[in-house]
């Protein structure tokens, strides 16, 4: 990523720059934090990798095709505009995605997969669920309104994860594959629109 000759024009990208991620052969990795316009992976075999310390703001848009490619390791994305997979894939591991934007609607559509790890929202603006969701790690709701559509919110996350901030779900799943117990911060509501569920055969120990 921060080599200027492996861009068009031989000119890294800047907090200007709307990047596109096309396939090619060696795949870019982001190794320190950098802010970009918008981000675009497109189809099979284009891959974006972000180290650990490759911290990604994106003050747009972010959008990975069918069968583009987002590995984010442990670093955190940030996205002021819509998060979008076309029928791509997000390699979450221990990664934070933080939706941050200050007004509008900004929407969250994931892949078919439909994992994060930590997910987070900040700001003033509507965050709406055009999917659903599968966290395995923590989830927070700093600022804003969740709208969560017709979507599915399940929390498969184990140990004691984090829940914070009060937001509406449409349906809302605990399904850990072993013993967790969620610690949900004091003052919070969580409003359940739909179905609220319980499942598999471990302990669930809400907080």
């Amino acid at each position: 990523w921060a080599t200027a000759t492996n861009w068009s024009g031989g000119v890294g990208p800047d907090a200007d720059t709307s990047v596109i991620i096309p396939v090619t052969t060696n795949k870019p990795v982001l190794a320190s934090s950098t802010t970009i316009k918008s981000l675009t992976i497109t189809g099979s075999g284009a891959k974006l990798e972000c180290a650990t310390a490759g911290n990604l703001t994106v003050t747009d848009d972010v959008i990975v095709q069918t069968s583009g490619e987002i590995k984010l390791n442990a670093s955190t994305l940030t996205c002021g505009g819509n998060v979008t997979l076309t029928g791509g894939t997000l390699t979450q591991d221990t990664s934070t995605i933080v939706m941050n934007a200050a007004s509008s609607t900004k929407t969250l559509t994931l892949g078919s997969a439909k994992n994060v790890y930590n997910l987070q929202f900040n700001g003033a603006a509507t965050f709406a669920l055009a999917t659903d969701v599968n966290v395995y790690g923590n989830w927070t709701v700093t600022s804003g309104t969740i709208s969560p559509g017709t979507s599915t919110v399940t929390f498969a996350s184990t140990g004691t994860p984090a829940i914070t901030g009060s937001c509406a779900f449409n349906n809302l799943t605990f399904a850990p594959a072993s013993a967790a117990t969620y610690a949900i911060n004091s003052g919070a509501t969580l409003t359940v629109n739909g179905t609220l569920t319980i499942g598999g055969s471990q302990n669930v120990i809400l907080n």
